[in-house]
């Protein structure tokens, strides 16, 4: 099978962005939200190689695919032409099927997401 290059949303990039804050804030390490930061672009690389193998989440949205990442994220992603794009990264603990479809959603004081 064929490797598909990754590409992130500007949604995707946000997301990463808040949850290194949130995790800096909970943890009081930057260090610590730095490393998480990238074992998620590790583990979103990855994607890549077996692109098909996330599990398919068309209820939400038509072509959406999502894995779990250390227990503590979801990765959502959609393969176009050829192209695996990451579209969001919500932690654990988010209303992400209400955010992903633009319902209201409570905050939690947690990473404020928004679908690609």
């Amino acid at each position: 099978m064929k490797i598909l290059p990754i590409r992130w949303s500007d949604a995707a990039e946000e997301d990463v962005n808040e949850l290194v804050d949130y995790i800096a804030e909970a943890s009081g390490s930057l260090n610590i939200a730095i490393a998480y930061s990238r074992r998620i672009q590790v583990r979103c690389e990855k994607i890549g190689l077996v692109p098909f193998g996330g599990a398919r989440r068309d209820d939400l949205s038509p072509g959406l695919r999502c894995i779990p990442f250390e227990r503590s994220a979801l990765v959502f992603y959609r393969i176009v032409a050829d192209t695996v794009w990451i579209t969001n990264i919500f932690r654990r603990g988010r209303d992400y099927e209400a955010i992903l479809r633009g319902g209201p959603a409570a905050d939690d004081g947690g990473v404020i997401t928004r679908p690609a």
